[in-house]
C-alpha cells in the first residue's frame, strides 16, 4: 500500500512563533493585572496629598473639555470617573435621586462622544448643562470615594472599566 504523497515542508522554527509570543502577551498581562490588585491591596490607605492627587486628573480633563482643548483621552477620563461614581453609589446602595444624578452624568458624557464626531477632526467640546452635569458627578464621586475602603474601590474600579469597555466597544 502506498505511503503518504504530499509533499513535506521544511522544518520552521518560526511557523506558530507567533501562536505563542500571543499566548505569553495574554499570559503576562493577567499576570501584571493580578499584581498590581495584589500591590494596591497590600498597599493600604493613600496619604491626604496622594489622594488629592489622584482626583485631579479627571478635574483637569473636565477643564480642557470646557475650555475646547479637549482630546478622546480627556474624554475616557471623565467616562471612566463618572461610572465609578455610579458604582460606587450602586455599591453602597445610595437613593434613586443620586443614582439618577450619575446615570444623566453618563449619557451627558456619552453625548458629548457623539457629539465629537460629528465634525471632522473631533471637537471635544461640552455644553453648559453636561458641564453642570458632569460636574456635579466628578465631585460627587471624589467624596464617595472617600468613604470607600481600598479593597471595595479596587473591586469597584475593575466593574466600572468593564462597563465603559462595553460603552465604547459600540464605537469601534
Amino acid at each position: 500500500m502506498p505511503g503518504n504523497r504530499k509533499p513535506t515542508k521544511k522544518y520552521n522554527p518560526h511557523r506558530r512563533a507567533h501562536q505563542y509570543k500571543e499566548f505569553e502577551r495574554k499570559r503576562l498581562n493577567e499576570l501584571q493585572n493580578a499584581q498590581m490588585a495584589k500591590t494596591l491591596r497590600e498597599f493600604g490607605a493613600f496619604t491626604v496629598s496622594e489622594r488629592v492627587k489622584l482626583k485631579l486628573p479627571p478635574h483637569e480633563s473636565f477643564v480642557a473639555m470646557r475650555n475646547g482643548q479637549g482630546t478622546h483621552n480627556d474624554w475616557l477620563t471623565l467616562l471612566v470617573r463618572v461610572q465609578t461614581g455610579l458604582e460606587i453609589a450602586k455599591t453602597l446602595h445610595y437613593d434613586k435621586e443620586v443614582l439618577q444624578d450619575f446615570e444623566a452624568g453618563v449619557v451627558f458624557t456619552m453625548a458629548v462622544r457623539h457629539r465629537a464626531y460629528q465634525f471632522h477632526p473631533p471637537v471635544w467640546t461640552i455644553t453648559v448643562d453636561e458641564a453642570q452635569q458632569i460636574s456635579l458627578c466628578l465631585n460627587a464621586t471624589d467624596e464617595l470615594q472617600d468613604v470607600t475602603e481600598n479593597e471595595k474601590r479596587l473591586d469597584i474600579l475593575w466593574e466600572s472599566l468593564k462597563r465603559v469597555d462595553e460603552r465604547t466597544k459600540q464605537f469601534v
